[in-house]
């Protein structure tokens, strides 16, 4: 996009554009927001950062106007607003996206910015040209009549993302911004922050991913406890200061052993409609990380393994011979289970409690569906499994869409850690997820993996991968093309690989 086409956002010079002060919220015994105060200035980018349950989440609720401060003030260009939802200076992109799925892309810019009309009825041409307008900002190449259920995870966060400029923001609000995208769609989305930083736009920019902030922010708020507790440069603070101020204490890195040499689960051929052959053997306590960029492939040979999709090619077998199953509970059956990457359509229950969602599937632990089990047991039951993922808030009556996205990636984790699996297959297992948990998160995958259970990690983050797979699978355009070695396993190796800049990748990725 043109610099000129940022010249309708422009702010006036006014610094700082945004102020908070004393911000308190409080829910029953739960002190979400304590004197919350900071400020944003004109044209800056401002991290917030701190783990799950900081308060990050409360904070930018109440600036949204979904929950009403129990005191304190906000204003922009030094003019106090009510936080009723309805201003349009300040713009929101949440976690959740906040998009209507069964409507097509124009349908639901137009909601933001009207429906145009001809002779008095509405007028889809002009509908559909008013959103290539709109998503020219960051997400040009997105069909206006397509359904917004039918777009990739990675051109639903883009269109978000355009919508929430529309009107002309003066205060942007990011929330977990590039959890779904690949990196050259970050890149993307970090020359858009930076066009609208120069037009004076203030941004509030929440990540788990430090390597963006220190890419991209100007200055970070760290809350801790619904605090403050530092608010500095970005160019002044180290990294493991930073990582210190968020968690409140030192991160200690997981060490994952070798696997054993005794194969688990072999993969012969094995593939769907739309992805592989692979061919692979398992072994008892590996990590094995089935990677490449969105969309690639990986997460299609996953769902096939764990029953989620069918498989129309090869075999998966044990020792005691080949498994045959079509569906999840088959598979579970089997000991083969599944922890989905969206939260929101296909691991939550909304409006369900936390030990409703984690108990959800009563089969799952060994109880009939009609055993009756009484809730005061079941309520006893949540809290070991709650403070083993270090879930915040620790109750388990409330309302598990009310918590942040972090903290419900760790209640989904939970349902499945609580059991014991041959084989999890875990689809982008710490997506969203802080600093802290993740460290957590990797202990304890260290730990199901010493005790014989291999883990299956489907990721798009190749960070991650670096850091706990004993073997990637690279996959390119719907084929395993490369299966490295923990050795072979670095940054720029799958990088290279998944981009298709590495001349030795090939196709059939066969290896045992």
């Amino acid at each position: 996009m043109s610099p000129n086409e940022f010249e309708r956002f422009s702010v006036t010079s006014i610094s700082p554009v945004l102020e908070i002060r004393g911000l308190d919220k409080s829910f029953y015994a739960t002190h979400a927001a304590d004197n919350v105060s900071f400020s944003v200035n004109s044209g800056e980018i401002v991290a917030l950062l701190g783990e799950n349950g900081a308060g990050k989440s409360t904070v930018i609720k109440m600036l949204a106007g979904v929950y009403t401060p129990d005191s304190g003030e906000v204003s922009i260009e030094g003019k106090q607003i009510h936080l009723d939802g309805k201003n349009p200076e300040i713009a929101f992109v949440h976690q959740t996206l906040g998009l209507i799925e069964w409507m097509t892309v124009a349908e639901n810019i137009a909601q933001i910015i009207g429906y145009p009309k001809r002779l008095g009825l509405i007028s889809p041409k002009a509908m559909n040209r008013q959103a290539t307008e709109v998503l020219s900002i960051v997400a040009g190449g997105i069909d206006p009549e397509a359904r917004v259920f039918t777009l990739s995870r990675t051109d639903r966060s883009l269109l978000a993302i355009a919508r929430a400029l529309i009107q002309k923001p003066k205060v942007l609000v990011l929330d977990e911004p590039t959890a779904s995208l690949t990196a050259q769609d970050v890149a993307r989305l970090f020359e858009v922050l930076q066009e609208l930083k120069k037009v004076g736009v203030g941004i509030i920019y929440v990540s788990h991913r430090l390597d963006e902030v220190y890419e991209i922010a100007d200055r970070s708020v760290i809350m801790r406890n619904g605090k403050v507790v530092a608010d500095r440069q970005v160019a002044d603070l180290p990294k493991s200061e930073l990582v210190n101020l968020i968690v409140g204490k030192e991160v200690l890195e997981t060490e994952f052993k070798a696997p054993s040499s005794e194969v688990k689960i072999s993969l012969i051929e094995y593939g769907t409609e739309n992805a592989g052959p692979l061919t692979l053997d398992i072994r008892k306590g590996e990590v094995i990380a089935l990677c490449g960029l969105r969309g690639a492939g990986q997460d299609e040979i996953g769902r096939a393994i764990a029953g989620v999709v069918e498989s129309t090619q090869g075999t998966i077998s044990t020792p005691d011979g080949i498994l045959k199953y079509k569906k999840v509970s088959q598979a579970v059956k089997l000991k083969i289970g599944f922890s989905t990457s969206n939260r929101e359509t296909e691991a939550i229950a909304p409006g369900m409690s936390v030990k409703e969602n984690l108990f959800l599937n009563p089969l799952l632990w060994g109880r009939g569906i009609f055993s009756g089990m009484r809730s005061k047991n079941e309520r006893a039951e949540t809290f070991p499994h709650l403070d083993k993922f270090g879930v915040r808030p620790r109750d388990p009556d409330l309302s598990l869409d009310t918590f942040s996205g972090g903290n419900q990636q760790k209640v989904i984790l939970a349902r499945w850690f609580g059991l014991s699996f041959n084989l999890m297959v875990l689809e982008e297992p710490t997506m969203g997820v802080d600093i802290g948990a993740k460290a957590d998160i990797y202990g304890l995958f260290s730990d199901v993996t010493q005790n014989g259970t291999s883990l299956i990690i489907v990721s798009t983050d190749m960070e991650e991968v670096v850091r706990v797979a004993n073997r990637a699978v690279v996959f390119l355009q719907g084929v395993p093309v490369r299966i490295l070695e923990k050795s072979e396993i670095t940054f720029a190796n799958l990088i290279s690989i998944a981009s298709n800049l590495d001349s030795t990748a090939t196709s059939g990725g066969k290896t045992k």
